[in-house]
């Protein structure tokens, strides 16, 4: 059918889209109503009118027109300003140094919940751009196993940012990432801290990321002497270390037994006062650490999942497990997550068949979490790890388990013994766990330190022994020879350090221990009483200078040498030097070197000086006993000089009622005899009588009664002193004080008139081959006035000349 033209038109027209210069050229009018606007009904049009009134068109025309008029408004005002700004930022941007640029801050994972934001570090641009050309895993690790730790935290960081959100396998990796960057962060403090970066791979779904992370804190807390916390973390390294055992070196489970036990030593010896600076190498310190050997994503990706599935099946309660069919030592299976201490020792209580006792109220940490991943283990090590992981300490015996907390004590002797209990627990396990272990040395003497720590000197001395005879190539073997003569020389056996202390400056002469093991040999030759090598010895070592404080040790050590060997001029000699090279005024040997350096002047009758020393003396730290024996030596000083009321008022300063019975009669003695050189004799034996009766000790009473027999033979009471002397003698111990005795009996019978008995007791006396010199020549001084008051002039001749010889019997 056709269409006509206009039709035709029209339907053209209809269809045809209106050009711009038709809809808005020609005259705009100024006023148009409703009706030219829209279409309607008359209700619609009265409906617009009354909602907007008349002119509606003109009305905004005019709004239109009046905001065109303003040039300038504040929108216009922001615009500009924004404008300004964007054009100086990008300025900035393009005339900076581009030499330097900065890592970004990137997001954590999605199972970490939360943001974090990363440390950042500046790279140069050359630096950055070098390594966005090769940014991979193993890149990563050999920039952070040789030290390169700024490079390989970018490569790290790096990855982190590559890696995509919400995907478990990588969730896991990033989580490894965290603690990659952590390591690297731990040896540069000036970026921060990467506690939090530790944090979150302790939190990681991953058991390897969690035992990886609680290894690197062990060592990291072992090195910052945070010895618990090293202890606690060895302990979780253990409870999840068989998903990474395969892939990992087979010495890692010992060296987390070998760390916590060092550092339970270490700790015993903190306790104990004691330098925790161990000699000899391979420690702690000198282990190497672990790292995985993966190369690529999909390795990493696959050992994270190792444990994952089992772990998580034990998120509700733990699993413990026995399997009798298996091998010894592998019978038992524990699996936990996050499960509290107290339930999961209870589950593997009642499996066991064990009880469990807790030493005190530990709600706080009954509560705290394992994690445990143990598929084939034995019995006792599950509720050892367990308690270990959260920094308790589990021991056994018979029926029990008794848990104790090592951070809570009241009696701190019994928190030394607990942990030294367990320090060498562990040392033990280790030897016996790992035999031909290159380390064993370090355990024995490890060993030995423990066991001298709680004075089992016997085992202690055992343990140095093994080390010095079995592997004496080590360079513990000297130290341990040393230990070992010393505790010998506290247990009195001089011969046998004597004999360790050769064999150290024998067999090891470059070692650093010569000059105190030369010292130490020296006092123990001293101790032994062989007085005269001893002072070669100090001589030796002085001689060599080897250190200010060695000179002090070898001079004082001569000294007390020349002192018992009555060589009173060398004594004074080397104890003046030795006071001299003493620099700390809190030096405990300041007492008794003054002390022994005015008895000394007291020998060499150099009065006035020894006062001084000995009043040097008094000025220093001494005990009750000590400072009785000084002021009895300083009264005897001012006594010789004629000084009686100094002597006196000296004294009077000592605290009577503080001392035992044996200073009390060296003190009642002084006082005697100063009251006998004052002619106040009737004083003096009124003094002793009085006193005397209150003496029970017989030793003591006989010092007394000897004072006293003086004091009578004074003023000539003779028959009196006869009989006290007589019963003095039977209980006077001191040679010396007896051999004065009979010298006084043997004077008070001659002044008596009783020659014979007086010539048998001179003669009896002279039989004897320990009297000194200078009372053999008294008692030969005796015996010949007494031949001279028998008319034996003969025999008086040879008695004064000292030629007597007593036959057996007595008379000649």
């Amino acid at each position: 059918m056709e269409i006509d033209t206009e039709t035709k038109n029209v339907f053209d027209q209809a269809s045809r889209s209106p050009h711009a210069s038709e809809l808005f050229g020609g005259q705009m009018e100024q006023d148009v109503s409703v009706q030219d606007l829209f279409a309607g009904d008359d209700n619609l049009y009265r409906i617009i009118e009354k909602g907007r009134g008349p002119n509606l068109l003109s009305h905004a025309s005019k709004v239109a027109h009046k905001a065109g008029a303003k040039f300038l408004t504040p929108t216009h005002l922001v615009l500009m300003i924004n404008v300004v700004v964007i054009m100086g930022t990008l300025g900035y941007l393009v005339m900076r140094d581009p030499s330097e640029t900065a890592i970004p801050p990137t997001q954590p994972s999605a199972a970490s919940g939360g943001q974090m934001e990363l440390p950042r570090i500046n790279l140069s641009r050359t630096t950055s751009a070098e390594l966005d050309k090769a940014v991979s895993w193993q890149v990563a690790e050999q920039l952070l196993q040789s030290g390169d730790y700024i490079r390989a935290y970018y490569v790290y960081e790096k990855l982190n940012r590559n890696l995509t959100q919400h995907r478990e396998g990588d969730n896991l990796i990033r989580d490894m990432l965290y603690l990659k960057m952590a390591l690297c962060i731990q040896k540069l403090p000036e970026y921060g801290s990467p506690e939090e970066l530790f944090n979150r791979a302790l939190i990681s779904r991953s058991p390897v990321v969690r035992v990886l992370t609680n290894y690197h804190l062990m060592m990291i807390a072992i090195a910052n002497r945070n010895f618990d916390t090293a202890r606690m973390r060895a302990y979780k390294t253990l409870a999840l270390l068989p998903t990474v055992q395969d892939e990992c070196s087979p010495n890692m489970e010992g060296d987390c037994y070998f760390t916590m036990a060092e550092a339970l030593t270490k700790q015993v010896m903190l306790l104990s006062n004691k330098d925790i600076a161990l000699p000899g190498t391979l420690w702690s310190d000198s282990l190497a650490l672990e790292y995985l050997p993966v190369t690529t994503q999909e390795q990493l990706r696959n050992l994270l999942q190792h444990g994952v599935e089992q772990t998580a099946m034990a998120a509700l309660t733990p699993h413990i497990a026995n399997q009798p069919g298996l091998s010894v030592g592998s019978q038992w299976s524990a699996i936990a997550m996050e499960a509290p201490l107290s339930e999961f020792l209870a589950r593997f209580a009642t499996e066991a068949e064990w009880n469990v006792t807790w030493t005190a109220q530990l709600e706080e940490i009954k509560k705290r979490p394992v994690t445990m991943y143990l598929p084939g283990t034995a019995e006792q090590r599950i509720p050892e790890i367990a308690a270990g992981s959260v920094g308790l300490i589990a021991e056994f015996n018979t029926d029990d388990i008794i848990i104790h907390n090592p951070n809570s004590y009241e009696d701190l002797a019994e928190h030394k013994h607990l942990l030294t209990r367990e320090a060498i627990y562990v040392w033990r396990r280790f030897l016996l766990q790992y035999r031909g272990d290159h380390r064993t040395p370090n355990a024995h003497y490890a060993l030995g330190l423990l066991h001298e720590n709680i004075e089992q000197s016997i085992a202690a001395v055992g343990e140095y022994k093994l080390v010095s005879g079995q592997f004496s190539h080590n360079p513990l073997a000297p130290y341990a020879l040393f230990n070992g003569s010393r505790i010998k020389t506290e247990m009195r056996d001089y011969e046998g350090a004597k004999a360790d202390l050769t064999e150290l400056l024998i067999q090891y002469s470059d070692c650093q221990l010569v000059d105190e093991a030369s010292l130490y040999l020296a006092e123990a030759t001293m101790n032994a009483g062989l007085y005269e090598d001893a002072v070669r010895m100090f001589r030796k070592v002085y001689n060599l200078d080897l250190s200010k404080e060695s000179r002090c040790r070898a001079a004082y050590g001569a000294g007390q040498c020349a002192f018992e060997l009555r060589q009173f001029d060398n004594a004074k000699k080397w104890l003046m030097q030795a006071i001299l090279l003493m620099e700390n005024p809190q030096d405990r040997r300041f007492g008794p070197g003054y002390f022994m350096l005015g008895k000394t002047l007291m020998q060499l009758q150099e009065y006035p000086q020894a006062a001084i020393a000995l009043r040097q003396a008094l000025e220093t730290t001494l005990s009750t006993n000590e400072y009785v024996e000084v002021v009895l030596q300083l009264v005897q000083a001012e006594r010789s000089q004629g000084d009686y009321v100094t002597a006196l008022n000296m004294l009077e300063t000592i605290p009577m009622e503080k001392l035992s019975q044996y200073y009390i009669c060296q003190t009642l003695t002084a006082q005697a005899q100063i009251f006998r050189d004052i002619g106040l004799t009737d004083t003096a034996i009124t003094l002793l009588r009085r006193q005397i009766q209150y003496i029970a000790d017989f030793r003591n009473r006989a010092l007394l009664t000897l004072e006293l027999a003086k004091c009578e033979l004074q003023i000539d009471a003779l028959k009196q002193a006869r009989q006290d002397l007589a019963d003095a003698l039977k209980d006077l111990a001191p040679p010396e004080l007896a051999n004065e005795a009979h010298l006084l009996l043997a004077e008070v019978c001659l002044r008596l008139g009783d020659l014979s008995q007086t010539e048998d007791i001179c003669l009896r006396f002279l039989q004897r081959h320990d009297v000194p010199v200078s009372q053999r020549n008294a008692a030969f001084e005796i015996l010949g006035r007494v031949y001279t008051n028998k008319n034996q002039h003969d025999k008086a001749a040879l008695a004064y000349a000292g030629l007597i010889k007593p036959k057996a019997g007595g008379t000649n």
